[in-house]
């Protein structure tokens, strides 16, 4: 109320809300020159802080009549209605909406993205050729393998692109690959020194990699939060998980979402050599995937990979890759729309005497791994040419793994309750028949061997995969259930503990 009814004594000086109000609606992002921002978001903030004014009001209001159950106003509120209609506050922001929501009006629509007949797509003042943004995956390979040339002191680093890798410990980089006969470790590539600016070239790549050719558009500040245990090696891809901070509204959930994405199988060893390359070249904290890197430009190197005159904004290249999603895969196309589901159309729905939202909760059919279709036929139209992963023999976790698990989930101290104990879960993380039996007594920890190969895999970056464990007394299924959920609580999001 107060602020609804201030009349300053000088007439050249505003009132409070009004001041708050004009606050909303501009920024000095350009300089020191104020700029305003879009009119209509402008009038509609200034709309809102006058509603906010007006309950203010309402409820002074109200606080006057206390227990009076007389439907007409008294004198005394009648003069407050008035003085608060007749107040500079009120005769000064509410012209304020008029004007803009009237220059709101008259602006032109604005066609933001745009793609033509030939699949060339523009954003703002930049055209991205379908030439170049469809062949954009091997071109990136190439320009990566000659600054791998330049760096490694050896040609060792192609057998990591030409033979299978064998991941041990994605976030020790114990990976290696087999070469007549002989065990080649991602950790003896000899590097020559004073590689800066061709490692600030290979980090802009890497940031672009996980940025638009995971399949999606990730925002840049999404992709600097990557951290090493927000990745995993699986099956020769690299998969990862972004967090998005972004609420829809106030009423949303503070928790990040994780998103997962999956890079194609030529660029998955290349951000793994890219890591390397960082991790030995650089000191940082190496829980973050990125350091810090003045010499890295990922808007340079769109600059370049599509021959612009100028850097595009960050905000015209995530267009871009949004928009080659709308254009590889729109709505309830063959792929069966953003969920994997198909429906057939409208008429053929009707002629099984249904209707179209009953065939597609009813009788749909569901495509089986849609999400691993859909990160290849995204990489396809890019110019990804290999899809299927090569063979790879599995790799049994080190004692080492086994043992830091261990004291991942009870602490430092923890050491094993017995060597029958460690060769149960031993067993259990590296059996590859699947067959397995081992019988200990009771309390001798034996729901350690399925949390530790769990924490293992997760550790070491693998896929986590599924773990049916059976319970043989009702009883013990609420403490095991407890215990997995508190000591497994570190994986957050990405381990979901369920019982039937």
């Amino acid at each position: 109320f107060t602020a609804a009814a201030e009349e300053p004594d000088d007439h050249g000086r505003l009132p409070v809300a009004c001041l708050y109000g004009l606050s909303l609606g501009f920024n000095g992002r350009s300089g020191y020159n104020l700029a305003m921002n879009e009119c209509g978001w402008f009038g509609s903030r200034i709309s809102a802080l006058l509603h906010i004014l007006r309950a203010g009001v309402c409820g002074y209001l109200v606080t006057l009549s206390g227990n009076d159950a007389s439907e007409h106003l008294t004198i005394q509120e009648i003069e407050i209605v008035s003085k608060i209609q007749n107040s500079r506050v009120t005769n000064l922001l509410a012209p304020y909406v008029k004007r803009l929501r009237d220059l709101n009006a008259t602006k032109p629509p604005v066609k933001k993205n745009t793609v033509n007949a030939n699949g060339d797509i523009t954003s703002g003042s930049f055209t991205f050729p379908q030439s170049l943004w469809s062949t954009i995956i091997p071109r990136i390979v190439s320009l990566a393998k000659a600054c791998f040339d330049q760096i490694f002191a050896t040609d060792q680093w192609k057998l990591f692109l030409q033979n299978p890798i064998s991941m041990t410990d994605w976030v020790r980089l114990e990976a290696s690959v087999v070469n007549d006969n002989s065990l080649i470790w991602l950790r003896d590539l000899a590097i020559n020194d004073h590689m800066e600016p061709l490692l600030g070239r290979l980090h802009a790549v890497a940031e672009l990699c996980f940025f638009g050719l995971g399949t999606g558009a990730v925002r840049h500040e999404e992709v600097l939060r990557i951290t090493v245990l927000s990745c995993q090696w699986h099956n020769s891809y690299l998969y990862y998980w972004t967090e998005s901070h972004k609420r829809g509204s106030l009423k949303s959930s503070t928790r990040p979402n994780l998103v997962e994405h999956r890079l194609p199988l030529s660029l998955s060893s290349i951000v793994l050599l890219i890591r390397y390359l960082l991790t030995a070249s650089v000191d940082f904290d190496n829980k973050m995937f990125f350091p810090c890197n003045p010499d890295a430009s990922m808007l340079g190197l769109i600059q370049d990979l599509f021959d612009f005159d100028c850097q595009p904004h960050m905000l015209h290249v995530r267009h871009l890759f949004t928009s080659i999603g709308n254009i590889i895969m729109p709505e309830n196309d063959r792929f069966g729309g953003s969920e994997g589901c198909f429906v057939s159309s409208t008429i053929l729905t009707e002629k099984s005497g249904h209707t179209q939202m009953t065939g597609r909760h009813a009788y749909s059919t569901w495509l089986e791994n849609s999400d691993e279709v859909l990160y290849d036929l995204y990489h396809r139209h890019l110019g990804e040419v290999v899809v299927d992963p090569p063979q790879v023999d599995f790799t049994p976790f080190s004692d080492v793994i086994l043992k830091a698990s261990l004291k991942e989930l009870l602490g430092r101290k923890a050491v094993y309750r017995s060597d029958d104990q460690k060769n149960m879960i031993r067993i259990a993380a590296n059996s590859i028949i699947r067959h397995s039996f081992v019988g200990l007594p009771c309390g001798h920890g034996k729901s350690l061997s399925w949390m530790v190969p769990t924490m293992a895999s997760y550790l070491s970056g693998r896929h986590i995969g599924l773990r049916i464990i059976i319970v043989p007394y009702k009883f013990l299924l609420g403490h095991v259930v407890h215990h997995a959920v508190s000591m497994l609580g570190l994986l957050k999001e990405k381990l979901a503990v369920a019982y039937l």
